[in-house]
């Protein structure tokens, strides 16, 4: 057994103890391990890295306590399934920089990772995600969501958003699934800084998807011109035609 700091309360866990996350209730089971960061079933809570965060949405481990103490928390909070698989993919990217793409030249080094506007569209999750090696619009399942047509990983496919029609990649994610990306920026060093991508990536995605108009349209969609996107000229052709 073993004592550690939760929500300032130092509490003695077992080796079998199942975790639960104080901000998004994500739970993590010794028997099960955690797929995304690659934790082996068999691990206990105790013995994960000290960079472990909550694969869901990114919390500290100091955010965890053990799963029934719900005494702790005034009452929980529903999280909206695309922002969840925003912090997943968050969370997935993040140790992909930390193992894989570690020290390699291809990253901005002032970058980081970061999921920005995930949104339910058409029955998937829809968003931007920042990397130090690349930007890309993606798409991916939602749990309860309408799947993605089955294509083979390295297909293009053209899907129709509120903005127009957009050419993605399928490809797949370990611990996530099928994801599709649409490319926007790789590699990434014309950014100096997290906070100017950031601001590209919410800029992207207002682009996109229009939040007043979310629903498909019903006139034929214009294929977006990416760079004229990237430009900041980009125009909806109902805009165009006026």
């Amino acid at each position: 057994m073993s004592a550690f700091e939760s929500f300032g309360t130092c509490e003695t866990v077992s080796d079998d103890n199942r975790m639960e996350c104080g901000i998004c209730w994500d739970v993590y089971d010794p028997e099960k391990g955690d797929e995304i960061w690659q934790i082996p079933p068999g691990k206990p809570f105790a013995g994960l890295p000290e960079n472990w965060r909550c694969p869901n949405c990114d919390a500290l481990k100091a955010k965890f306590m053990r799963l029934g103490d719900g005494s702790k928390v005034a009452e929980r909070t529903s999280v909206d399934p695309a922002m969840a698989l925003g912090r997943r993919l968050e969370a997935r990217y993040r140790q992909i920089h930390a193992s894989a793409m570690a020290d390699m030249p291809i990253c901005n080094p002032a970058l980081g990772v970061a999921a920005t506007g995930f949104q339910s569209y058409g029955g998937r999750a829809f968003g931007i995600m920042t990397t130090p090696w690349f930007m890309n619009l993606v798409a991916a399942d939602l749990p309860d969501g309408k799947p993605a047509v089955p294509a083979d990983i390295g297909t293009t496919l053209c899907f129709r958003l509120p903005a127009g029609e957009a050419e993605f990649i399928t490809g797949e994610l370990d611990a996530i699934g099928r994801i599709d990306s649409c490319s926007l920026f790789s590699p990434v060093f014309e950014f100096a800084t997290m906070e100017a991508a950031l601001e590209t990536a919410e800029e992207i995605v207002r682009t996109f998807f229009d939040p007043i108009t979310l629903e498909p349209p019903t006139a034929e969609p214009t294929p977006v011109n990416r760079r004229d996107l990237l430009r900041g000229r980009f125009r909806r052709r109902e805009e165009a035609s006026e």
